[in-house]
């Protein structure tokens, strides 16, 4: 009956063993959850800044592209005009 007794001690003892590392692991969970609840706002929160951004983003392109057409047209501009003095000075040599 002894041996049975302290059998039945063991196992009572590891049990609460494993409780307790199942309650670490419960809490564990809990701190990660609250943890990727904290990541989750934070993305919408970054969403929510990139959606106010993007209106700016699009006239920023806007702006990009007509300067880019602007330096385009008075490159060439300034380049036809160029040839035109060398052809001009060619033909008067």
């Amino acid at each position: 009956g002894e041996r049975m007794d302290a059998m039945l001690v063991l196992f009572e003892q590891r049990f609460d063993a494993v409780d307790r590392r199942f309650d670490a692991v419960d809490e564990r969970f809990a701190s990660l959850e609250t943890r990727i609840g904290g990541l989750e706002t934070r993305m919408e929160s970054v969403e929510e800044r990139l959606g106010r951004m993007e209106p700016g983003l699009e006239k920023l392109d806007d702006r990009i592209h007509t300067i880019q057409n602007t330096v385009m047209t008075s490159f060439l501009v300034t380049t036809f005009s160029s040839w035109g003095l060398v052809l001009a000075a060619m033909a008067l040599t």
